[in-house]
């Protein structure tokens, strides 16, 4: 309650005042508990945000304190509280994870660092080098899980740790794989967590189904009579899945076409044999959903 007092009181402005609470505040912080030296780190760094960033000279000696007791409360060796409690009350105080005045930035970011190792090993082994298989990582899916939005690997709610760049990249080569693989749209709706009861459009799915099936028209120009089989079950496969992720809701035709048509404006291919299965794809998939789909949209991506 005193320290609530103290902190309340505090203003930059008032340089004596300023100096003498964080002497105080200093001198008594190793008797309270961790909890009590929690909500105090958070609010001396939510304080402090709100100091000038241009810092003049007879103020420095202001601002280093503030940055001198900080740095004591995020010390291992002092053991006021746990790194990892203090860091995960931070990131969830302040919207970008860090605190937002320049005067904590290097420190910040050294202690935010020092979680890297703690991350790696919380992850996966090498993860970002292997692939589901279908059929057999059902029961183990959980660790392939991506956000519908960000495609990054999902993690817990309160899991506030700095991965690396990799981990956190978008894990679009793992979605696009599972798509391409026969009998996996149970895979790819446990991977982005889609329900066939809640039926929710997943937007980064068509961009996907998109580049997938524009990729399969350019690999269709090189067709040859030895490659036709191969060609032949690639655009089997794709009529299956946007069949089914349509009439699911997962992804949208008529976003699907504008995309596409989109797609291959934008494109300096003069498609041929490409053109040839793009229109048996289109009118596979609208055939059963005439009802729900402008048919006269089809007629750029045909033309």
């Amino acid at each position: 309650f005193i320290f609530d007092l103290l902190i309340d009181r505090l203003n930059f402005s008032e340089t004596s005042s300023w100096m003498q609470t964080f002497n105080i505040l200093s001198n008594h912080i190793s008797k309270t508990d961790y909890r009590v030296c929690r909500e105090l780190l958070v609010r001396v760094l939510s304080k402090v945000s709100t100091c000038p960033l241009a810092i003049p000279r007879e103020k420095i000696s202001q601002i280093e304190t503030a940055k001198n007791f900080v740095s004591r409360m995020l010390s291992r060796e002092e053991g006021l509280l746990p790194g990892y409690s203090a860091y995960s009350a931070v990131a969830k105080r302040f919207p970008d994870g860090a605190p937002s005045h320049w005067i904590f930035e290097d420190m910040w970011e050294k202690f935010r660092n020092s979680f890297l190792l703690l991350a790696d090993l919380v992850s996966v082994p090498g993860r970002l080098s292997l692939r589901p298989i279908v059929g057999y990582s059902s029961s183990t899916g959980v660790i392939w899980k991506v956000d519908q939005n960000s495609l990054q690997f999902v993690r817990k709610p309160n899991n506030v740790l700095r991965f690396s760049k990799e981990e956190s990249q978008c894990q679009v080569g793992l979605l696009a794989h599972a798509i391409n693989q026969p009998s996996s749209r149970e895979l790819v709706c446990t991977i982005l967590s889609l329900s066939r009861q809640n039926r929710q459009r997943c937007i980064q799915l068509e961009d996907i189904l998109i580049q997938l099936i524009f990729d399969a028209a350019k690999r269709s120009e090189e067709e040859s009579s030895a490659s036709l089989p191969r060609i032949t079950f690639t655009w089997n496969h794709l009529c299956s899945q946007l069949v089914f992720f349509a009439l699911f809701q997962f992804a949208s035709l008529s976003n699907l076409i504008s995309g596409l048509t989109e797609k291959l404006s934008e494109s300096q291919i003069n498609f041929v044999k490409g053109r040839d299965w793009l229109v048996w794809l289109l009118l596979q998939i609208i055939s059963p959903s005439l009802q729900k789909i402008d048919v006269i949209s089809v007629n750029p991506t045909i033309a």
